[in-house]
């Protein structure tokens, strides 16, 4: 009998709920029809408030919002929407729409970083998809990654060889690719000759055509190191520390970075001893027999005698 009882409740209350939330919908499906958007948003979002399975209620909001321009509230719904039934391809199709519309304004932006994770987003949902490779490739090339670009290209090509932007851009890539190599040169032939205000104008275009020119942004790094560690301040000295530490990034491999941080190390602080000597070190153990190995042992010499004489003097150990 008391099982008996529940079971009414529960059934009334089923029955209350299904009867409130069905003049709803309907009000809901006609403000839509009827083109009310803001009347079908508020009537979605209580709806779906009290149901949030109902998949074509966050298709129907998402599109609602789609119409009142607001694409990322629109992305939110259709998201929930695809989490609801990611089987759903009306709701694959817009979200993949409104992914390359929100990476182009990101890429207007420069955001290039956040534009390309959304495009990888738009990938999973539509992974044979032209226009999703086309505008990977075009964030890339954006950005000055011209290897990736033509990668996004290429495969944009297979999947739609009759279209003649992707050709267009594979040749724009080897233009850029020319033409970072010739500002390299000429780049680091400035900074042979220790121009570095030039050096750096001309490496900053090499970088800026093909941001994955190793070379180029490595002596772009050591040429805006030894500006500022031409310039002298503490301020200046500590981003020349941070640049020479860029080169290091790059060429892991190279004692010249480091031997120029010492040196950094050494004007910044006159009586720090320990970091300069440590960073030398560093740069003879990667190349003992280098010129700048032999231009670090020297500088060690130095120091070492530099911080016993003053140690005498003091008579207390310098650090």
């Amino acid at each position: 009998m008391k099982s008996r009882f529940h079971f009414y409740i529960f059934s009334g209350s089923l029955l209350l709920f299904l009867i409130a939330c069905g003049p709803q919908k309907k009000q809901s499906r006609k403000a839509y029809e009827a083109g009310d958007y803001a009347a079908a948003i508020a009537y979605l979002k209580a709806e779906l408030a009290a149901d949030s399975t109902d998949v074509h209620g966050w298709y129907l909001l998402g599109s609602s919002y789609e119409k009142v321009e607001k694409a990322d509230s629109a992305i939110w719904a259709y998201e929930n929407g695809h989490a609801v039934n990611p089987g759903r391809g009306d709701i694959k199709k817009a979200l993949v729409r409104l992914y390359i519309w929100k990476a182009r304004a990101l890429r207007d932006e420069k955001d290039y970083g956040r534009a390309i994770k959304i495009l990888e987003k738009a990938q999973e949902l539509a992974p044979k998809q032209f226009d999703v490779f086309f505008e990977k490739g075009e964030t890339y090339l954006a950005a000055g990654y011209l290897e990736k670009a033509r990668n996004e290209f290429s495969k944009a090509h297979e999947l739609s060889s009759k279209d003649p932007r992707p050709e267009q851009r594979l040749q724009d890539i080897a233009r850029r690719e020319t033409k970072a190599e010739e500002w390299f040169k000429k780049g680091k032939a400035q900074y042979d000759k220790r121009r570095w205000d030039r050096a750096i104008r001309i490496l900053e275009k090499a970088v800026a055509n093909n941001a994955e020119n190793k070379e180029a942004k490595y002596y772009l790094h050591m040429a805006r190191g030894r500006r500022l560690y031409k310039k002298g301040s503490v301020n200046a000295l500590w981003d020349a520390i941070t640049e020479f530490g860029y080169a290091t990034n790059i060429h892991p491999e190279s004692p010249e970075p480091l031997y120029y941080m010492g040196l950094a190390y050494e004007k910044k602080d006159r009586n720090d001893f320990t970091m300069p000597i440590e960073v030398y070190q560093k740069a003879i153990d990667l190349e003992p027999e280098s010129e700048f190995a032999k231009k670090a042992k020297k500088r060690i010499r130095y120091l070492t005698n530099l911080k016993r004489k003053l140690e005498k003097f003091w008579g207390k150990k310098r650090k």
